[in-house]
């Protein structure tokens, strides 16, 4: 069999064309890759913008709370339970936990 030098010159075209459809398909998995980050970034920026209107509707002071409280107080209804209220300083104290 004899090999003649267009044969060589063939199979050597031929090795270069299969590493560009491989770096091709690369570069189409790179591009998809920031599609699908550029996706994620944009619904989470939605998301906490969604969470920040919610924020927004909330009020600092439970209003309806305080007048309970108060409501108790008045009426000396309203007990402490001073071991519940230790704990939960020593827990704020040693975690740093509120």
């Amino acid at each position: 069999m004899k090999v003649s030098k267009i044969g060589l010159e063939n199979t050597y075209q031929i090795n270069q064309i299969k590493p560009k459809s491989t770096e091709r398909k690369q570069n189409s998995q790179v591009q998809a890759d920031k599609k699908v980050k550029e996706e994620i970034s944009l619904s989470i920026k939605d998301e906490i913008r969604r969470y920040k209107e919610i924020i927004k509707d909330i009020p600092e002071v439970r209003e309806e709370r305080v007048k309970e409280l108060k409501g108790l107080i008045e009426q000396g209804r309203y007990k402490v339970d001073a071991k519940e209220v230790g704990n939960s300083i020593l827990k704020e104290i040693i975690l740093g936990a509120k």
